[in-house]
Parts: structure tokens; sequence; C-alpha cells
């Protein structure tokens, strides 16, 4: 959602003492418009460490006398939350890990991405071997070519079962790749020949990894820095493309990927009888008795579509759905 990936440019250097919170809360009260603004933007930037004290104000109805103070507390408090649930939804959807700087066991590496992204790892090498995997929201290929790299090993997923990677010694060849949250790009080149002549490179990318990882352009820089003249294929454009040059052009590659993931609330109805609304970013889900409905509350039309789905507890037992089953959506 746009708004969370905009509030998440607030940020602060240094844990936030108790006595500091409270101020903060108070001066959601007020009367200085800037000073409230203030108050946002520095709760919103301490982030999850701040949730418990949020919501024990708004559990004391402290600003029940100030409806604007009790609107901001709220919004504040919910940003927070949403924050937090869709950075951990990215995490999981995309299977981005993190590991700590300096030297760690192979093992524990395999045994950490396993319980973070679910794969499973079917390795015939030293689990004591030493690697660096230190990095914060790694894309998990990008992982395993570094894995690859260090210890001249191959990663590569298994025939059965279909979330299983062996781990073999011996490190195959691999191209030039692009690693993006949650996919990776493979690249090649061939050159071109017509009537006995070099006229270029066509440059072949093919996606490995998350369905809705897209190309969505690209562009070729020679040595000197200049753009190079390139043709795409009508059929199969940005995917392959004709770079104009010579044999010896060294050509780098810029590209612009488009990641869309999921992001799914769970939104629990108290009492199933009577109509309710919950609200989620920039969405506005109402519920009636086996209905629901979802309407964006952005002032323009958002790209990124929101549904919403029923289930179901049945009293003797057992579980339906009713409408489509999806979530909400967010781009990483």
């Amino acid at each position: 959602m746009r708004s969370v990936a905009l509030l998440l440019l607030f940020l602060t250097l240094q844990d936030p003492q108790g006595t500091d919170v409270a101020r903060w809360i108070g001066d959601l009260a007020d009367l200085e418009l800037e000073r409230r603004e203030l108050a946002q933007r520095r709760l919103i930037g301490a982030g999850e460490r701040v949730l418990p004290e949020l919501q024990k104000a708004i559990k004391s109805n402290l600003h029940a006398k100030d409806p604007l103070a009790g609107a901001l507390l709220e919004t504040v408090e919910r940003t927070i939350r949403e924050s937090a649930h869709d950075r951990r939804e990215r995490q999981r959807e995309l299977k981005l890990v993190s590991f700590p700087e300096g030297d760690l066991r192979v093992g524990d590496v395999l045994a950490q991405i396993e319980t973070c992204t679910g794969f499973k790892f079917d390795s015939t090498i030293d689990a004591n071997r030493s690697v660096r995997a230190g990095g914060q929201d790694q894309p998990v290929r990008q992982l395993f070519d570094s894995i690859e790299r260090q210890l001249d090993v191959t990663i590569e997923r298994a025939e059965k079962p279909w979330n299983t990677y062996e781990v073999k010694p011996g490190r195959r060849a691999r191209g030039l790749r692009i690693h993006v949250p949650g996919a990776t790009f493979n690249v090649e080149k061939f050159p071109r020949v017509e009537n006995g002549q070099f006229v270029g490179w066509v440059v072949d990318t093919t996606r490995d990894g998350y369905p809705d990882a897209a190309l969505q352009s690209v562009e070729f820089i020679g040595a000197d820095g200049k753009k190079r003249e390139q043709h795409a294929c009508r059929w199969c454009s940005p995917y392959r493309v004709l770079v104009m040059g010579t044999e010896t052009d060294e050509l780098r590659l810029r590209a612009r990927i488009g990641v869309t993931w999921e992001s799914t609330y769970e939104l629990k109805v108290e009492s199933p009888g009577d109509p309710q609304q919950f609200r989620v970013g920039d969405f506005r889900v109402f519920y009636e008795f086996l209905k629901a409905r979802v309407e964006s509350l952005a002032s323009a039309e958002s790209p990124l579509p929101a549904s919403v789905s029923l289930e179901i507890d049945l009293k003797g037992g057992g579980t339906c759905w009713r409408g489509s089953i999806g979530g909400f959506m967010g781009v990483g």
C-alpha cells in the first residue's frame, strides 16, 4: 500500500524512551498543527516498539474529549501495526532472509532458511563449513549464489518434492543473473549475424521464481557510457532484445522490474449477524451477514486491487468459503 511505503520514510536513530513516547502521545492533542504532525512522525518512526503504549492509550480513552487527537492516535497505531504486518508478509511471500555479519556454519544458514521459507535441503556437503551470509532481507536465490561461490557448490531445485533443494559439491557455471525480491532473471546473449556480417547481440531474459515479477523495461549502455540502439521482439518484448553494436562492445544492462505481492489480513467478525466495517490501509471492508465487499479510499483508483473472502466456521464442525480468495496488495 502506498501510504505504508511513504510512512516508512520517517526513521529514528535511537530507541525512544518511555517518557518520549508519553510526551509524543500527549502532543497529538496539542493545539499547534506542527507539534501534532511532529509527534505523529516520531511515533510512526519509532515503529512496533511503541505499539503497547499506543494501544494502552487507546483503551484508556485518553483523548475522549478531543476527537481529532483520538483519530490521530488510532491512525498512528494502525499505520505502525499494518507496516509491521506488511513487512512480515513481504518477507514470507518473496522469500527474503536476514543474517548477521560474520562467519556462520553453512548448516545453520540452511536450517534458518528452512524456517523462514519452508524450503528443504538435501545436502551432501560438510555442514560445519563456514560462510558469510550477512545481510537484511536478501532474496534467497541471491544468497544461494553467494554460498555457491564461497564453497564451490551447486544449489538447485530437486525434481521432487517441489520445495526441496539439493546442495552438491562442484559449482555449476552461471551467466549474468539479476536478483530482486522474489525472483531471479537469467540473462544470456547470442551474436546476430546477417549476410555474413555481425550486427549486434540478441539478449534473452528468463524469469525464475515468483510469478508476479515482471521485467518492465531494459536498456543497454556501452563502455563509453552511451545507450545502445536496441530493437525489441514484437512477440516477446522486453524479454528478447537485439542490441546493435560490435563484437567487442562491453555492455551494461539497466532494467526496471516490478514485483507485486499479496499481504493478507484476517479480520475477525465478532457478531456475524450485525453489519461491521474494517479499515486496512487505503481500503475499507464492509461486512453484512454472509456478505463482504471492499472499497478503496484513495483519491485515485488504486492500481493494486484488493479482494475479500469469508471463511465461515460451521456449528457442526468444518469450514466453508464464500467469495473470492485473495488479499491486499503491496509493491516490493
